[in-house]
């Protein structure tokens, strides 16, 4: 992924992150606040609607409690009352412009009034019989059907105390079922449904077979575990809302209104949808710009890469030119830095190169001097032979080999054969000096004599052993030579039987190798530096001595082959 569209990505996640915080706080805070307001209002309309209709009993409760304290109604005077209440029902009538709601005068003898006539019945009404028999100031009933209006009626029954504070007659008021209904109907609160029942959950406004689809019969005795009668409440039902208020004087009516939870909070929801599009388009805007800014951010970048990609061709003149006091600005002046270096060291290497040029042409003339070495070495063993001294001729022949191979023709490794025979011309050369002193022998695994070293590796290790070791000691001492190679590393040891070391001596020569100090251990400090040159980390110097009894010091190089081997 390119540093733009990285770059794009993190803003545009950032903003992301953003918006969905903002969202989901905003969507929630919005959610809560209007989910209250809506409630909070409609409990509140719904409210007016039960005080409403309490007026209406009270209206009607007022009224018999007034007309109750008249003298002709305590008497039972009917030649007064009969036109008194025919007076009221058709004042009723004027001022409504409708018939009355059902006005009664009665007796406790079961005998009723209505408009001066008798009518029905009241002695087998069980309401009538109560408030006979009890101190309470009125009793509501449940709807009640009355021939004389040919409809159920919610009848009110108020006792009349006469002069001697007996129950003799009593008021009757109705409220027809149809004008609740019709009150009903008028609660449009989100197209709920509302409807009046008492608290033991008989419904008054709608028959059975209509109030069914409303709810069953499992859910309105739900309903009613629910409902505390005395206050007003709201509940939550079958994904939709129920609000419920007493109404006032009626004694155990409760007004509710059904209303979807769908319908309620359309706008709740409307207000979140274009919410939702609101973020969507800010993401989307947001992207754009973050991409445009990206754009921007990784232009000087592109620019800088297409001058390097320039330098690579071989163009040194490929400057960073663009303008801007910015970190890509600074950059770009380093880069050009960078080129002025690069051309400088491009002259010096230059220079360099001339000037191995010239050396090496002096290496070539210098080589007259070897090749003229190695023909006197040659004359000389020739004529050693011829006088008969096969001695003095094998030690020039020792002393040949050692300056050959030490010279490799300039080259910095050469085979372990040709390493091997290097040290055991120098060996042979101080044997012919410590003849009873100095002994040696070799252990050299055949398939390691391919293996590249670098060159003389093994003589300074052998001239340690017989200066430092061999030397010391009065009697004979014999130094073993062994290469082996064990896990694709070559083991080159050499151990000698000589005066060794002490533990002061041998931690002062490990540290002084780990430091990369030379001091007195010249030698096997150039070995260590040369190994560490051929082959870094790869190669390691082991050295175990024992005061008295020997030292032996290993080389572990990798072994790498010289597929086409030849002698120096």
């Amino acid at each position: 992924m390119s540093i733009k569209h990285k770059i794009a990505l993190i803003i545009t996640l950032c903003l992301l992150s953003s918006f969905l915080i903002f969202y989901a706080t905003t969507v929630s805070s919005v959610r809560t606040e209007n989910t209250r307001a809506t409630t909070e209002q409609t409990s509140i309309l719904i409210d007016s609607k039960s005080r409403e209709i309490g007026l209406r009993l009270f209206n009607v409760i007022s009224e018999f409690r007034l007309l109750s304290q008249m003298p002709a109604f305590k008497s039972m005077d009917m030649r007064v009352t009969i036109p008194y209440i025919n007076n009221i029902i058709n004042m009723k009538s004027e001022t409504f412009g409708e018939t009355a709601d059902l006005f009664a005068y009665g007796a406790l003898n079961g005998k009723s009034w209505v408009n001066g006539e008798q009518t029905f019945e009241l002695i087998t009404r069980k309401e009538f019989l109560k408030i006979k028999n009890s101190t309470t100031e009125y009793i509501v009933s449940p709807p009640k059907k009355v021939e004389y209006l040919n409809s159920d009626v919610v009848l009110i029954y108020y006792p009349i105390i006469n002069y001697k504070e007996l129950k003799e007659t009593l008021f009757i008021g109705g409220i027809t079922i149809d004008k609740l209904s019709e009150l009903m109907r008028q609660i449009d609160v989100y197209g709920g449904r509302s409807w009046i029942m008492n608290s033991e959950g008989l419904v008054y406004t709608m028959n059975p077979i209509e109030f069914s689809h409303v709810m069953s019969f499992e859910s309105k005795k739900d309903l009613l575990s629910k409902i505390t009668p005395i206050q007003s409440g709201i509940i939550d039902m079958d994904n939709s809302t129920i609000f419920y208020s007493p109404v006032p004087y009626s004694q155990n009516w409760i007004l509710c209104t059904q209303i979807d939870n769908s319908t309620m909070f359309a706008n709740t929801d409307k207000i979140t949808k274009d919410m939702q599009y609101i973020v969507i388009i800010m993401i989307l805007l947001g992207t754009f710009i973050a991409y445009v800014a990206s754009g921007s951010i990784v232009k000087p970048i592109n620019n800088l890469q297409q001058k390097m990609i320039n330098v690579k061709s071989g163009n040194l003149n490929a400057y960073y030119t663009d303008k801007g006091k910015n970190e890509i600005y600074y950059l770009g002046q380093t880069y050009n830095l960078m080129l002025d270096t690069i051309k400088e060291l491009f002259k010096k290497i230059t220079a360099t190169e001339e000037q191995k040029r010239k050396a090496y042409l002096q290496v070539l003339q210098a080589q007259i001097n070897p090749h003229f070495l190695y023909n006197t070495l040659a004359s000389l063993k020739w004529l050693s032979q011829k006088q008969g001294a096969n001695d003095v001729a094998e030690y020039i022949d020792c002393l040949s080999n050692f300056f050959r191979i030490s010279l490799s023709d300039g080259a910095e490794t050469i085979t372990l054969r040709n390493e091997i025979l290097h040290a055991e011309s120098y060996l042979k050369i101080q044997h012919f000096r410590y003849s009873e002193k100095v002994f040696y022998a070799f252990d050299v695994d055949d398939n390691v004599l391919s293996a590249l070293v670098p060159k003389l590796i093994l003589q300074p290790l052998i001239e340690n052993s017989i200066n430092h070791g061999l030397k010391y000691e009065k009697k004979p001492g014999k130094i073993q030579i062994s290469c082996h190679s064990r896990n694709n590393k070559l083991i080159i040891t050499v151990t000698d039987d000589g005066i060794g070391m002490t533990e002061e001596r041998l931690a002062k020569i490990r540290y002084n190798l780990k430091s990369n100090i030379s001091e007195d251990n010249f030698g096997l400090n150039n070995i260590s530096q040369r190994l560490k040159l051929h082959y870094a980390e790869k190669s390691d110097i082991n050295i175990q001595s024992s005061f008295h009894q020997g030292t032996s010091i290993e080389l572990v190089i990798p072994c790498n082959k010289n597929e086409g081997e030849r002698d120096v």
